[in-house]
């Protein structure tokens, strides 16, 4: 079977729009070429991601919805009398009950064994954030590991007046996620080489009757703040290609027309819109994969190779000659080579990622140059992918300009120049250097199943390295120890719960990693030596 498609999917709410969002999620389900790695949802768009997530048939959740629990929702999502409406604000009562809601997610998810928000990642390897509104704070809230799902649900379509009024015991009243974030793409936008790209399933806006009635003045209000919400997310969406639009006319708050006519040819032509948008995607996906591998170290042009090396003299002979005092240094390695064929992950590239710690001593910094992968002569880099961020005190931003060197003492090294706009001045820091790349075949030697090694050199350091991390994240049942060559400073393995806690997980992997402190070697390294067994995590 093809290698799949790791993608991520960010569901908005919109009320009795939830049945366009089912036939966008159906046609994702029957999707055999892409996997889900994480998915976030905003009121009715919790309830299609906890669905999707938890691996419901969205076939028979519409089925359901066409039947006799379909219409049971509709009679208790029916809009009261006028005179009802106001006896129930006057006695502080919601409109709706949301028990009938509860029970229908009872009925969709009882067989799935998802029951609190950590059953997701450890029963299904997704993870899922739903978001609240926390009045108390006036912020978003997002659902934690140890919470209900349906509950979390419930909180997140928990639309004021209709489902939630203020307490009355004076604790913070948690309400509809969407009035503070309608459309959750920010809960997944880091970490997208680690867990695909994210698609923003969302609708567009559109003109509707001025209200006429304090109920539908009311609604519009509701409306508008929810559609702000999410017109704001969509414009920091760096990529417009990644919104899948689902075009439909049905209203938020008519639960009705959507069970009745939503339900039918609506929900047919969304799903097979939503089919075609993803076979559009994922195809330009895979184009851009096999356009993506170039490494500028490898480049034949002898004109390349003479300018790269002039840089380095350069920088080696007169701007390379200041000291840097290192804190920090850790360089980590995520082996997606090495996972098994048909892993959703194993055509996600390898990444290589350096982040650094340092300040200036006695002298301003100019320029500092950073040693990237040694590589090996079956690996490549994919340079369109690399990006570099320079943090200054106080979190400032650094601007900077990137030039690719070779060191003409080690034609094989590849370096990268970072000229700092403007220059570092003396007795500043500290300053943070983060850098990833993404390639193939990081660790070929493990590959074959022999040792390999990784190393990290702290370039013009004065004195010695507080701390020196190095990491590699293995595919779940690929199992590995690390030695240190060090006999100085030797420094200690930390776990993969440590690493997890400290860097974050990478989905299906298991980490191992070496700490050094104070460390004096030029090169520090640790030899990894391959363990045939299963994995222990």
């Amino acid at each position: 079977m093809p290698d799949k498609e790791p993608l991520q999917f960010a569901f908005q709410g919109g009320g009795a729009k939830l049945v366009a969002l089912l036939a966008a999620a159906e046609a994702i389900q029957a999707r055999q070429d892409l996997t889900i790695t994480r998915v976030s949802g905003t009121s009715a768009g919790s309830i299609v991601a906890s669905l999707l997530a938890a691996g419901v048939s969205i076939t028979n959740v519409r089925d359901s919805l066409r039947g006799e629990e379909g219409k049971k929702l509709v009679r208790a999502f029916r809009m009261p009398w006028k005179i009802t409406l106001l006896s129930k604000v006057l006695m502080g009562r919601s409109f709706w009950s949301t028990q009938p809601l509860y029970d229908w997610l009872e009925k969709q998810l009882v067989s799935t064994g998802v029951v609190k928000m950590s059953d997701f990642v450890d029963k299904r390897n997704i993870d899922v954030t739903i978001v609240k509104t926390n009045l108390g704070s006036r912020a978003a809230v997002y659902a934690q590991p140890n919470e209900s799902v349906i509950n979390s649900i419930i909180d997140s379509c928990g639309l004021p007046f209709f489902f939630r009024v203020w307490n009355k015991d004076g604790q913070s009243a948690i309400v509809d996620g969407g009035i503070c974030e309608n459309l959750p793409f920010a809960a997944l936008e880091n970490d997208q080489n680690r867990f695909g790209p994210v698609i923003a399933v969302s609708f567009p806006v559109t003109a509707d009757i001025p209200p006429s009635t304090c109920l539908r003045f009311a609604l519009s209000l509701l409306d508008s703040a929810m559609c702000t919400t999410m017109a704001q997310t969509r414009a920091r969406i760096s990529n417009p290609n990644a919104i899948l639009e689902l075009k439909t006319n049905l209203d938020t708050f008519d639960f009705e027309d959507a069970f009745e006519r939503g339900i039918g040819d609506e929900y047919e032509r969304i799903r097979n819109e939503t089919t075609q948008w993803l076979d559009r995607f994922v195809n330009e996906r895979k184009r851009s994969k096999e356009l993506s591998i170039r490494d500028p170290w490898r480049d034949p042009n002898p004109t390349a190779h003479a300018v790269m090396t002039q840089m380095a003299l350069a920088y080696r002979r007169s701007l390379g000659l200041s000291k840097l005092r290192y804190h920090f240094c850790r360089f980590q390695v995520a082996a997606n080579a090495l996972r098994a064929v048909g892993d959703p992950f194993k055509t996600t590239p390898d990444r290589a990622e350096f982040t650094l710690k340092v300040s200036t001593l006695d002298e301003p910094v100019y320029c500092m140059s950073i040693g990237l992968v040694a590589p090996a002569s079956t690996s490549t880099f994919a340079a369109q992918t690399a990006r570099c961020s320079v943090l200054g005190p106080g979190g400032k931003v650094i601007e900077f300009v990137d030039v690719p060197v070779r060191d003409p003492r080690s034609p094989g090294d590849r370096e990268l120049c970072i000229f700092f706009v403007p220059h570092l001045p003396a007795r500043s820091g500290p300053y943070q250097i983060h850098f990833v790349e993404d390639g193939t075949e990081l660790m070929p030697d493990l590959a074959r199943n022999t040792p390999d090694d990784l190393g990290y050199f702290p370039l013009r350091a004065d004195g010695p390295v507080e701390t020196i991390e190095l990491v590699l994240f293995l595919p779940d049942g690929v199992n590995a120890r690390m030695a240190c060559r060090s006999t100085q400073e030797p420094g200690h393995s930390f776990t993969d719960a440590e690493v997890k806690a400290e860097i974050g997980p990478y989905p299906g992997m298991h980490a191992i990693g070496w700490r050094g402190k104070n460390v004096e070697d030029e090169r520090w390294a640790v030899d990894i030596y391959p363990i045939v067994g299963p994995t222990v995590a």
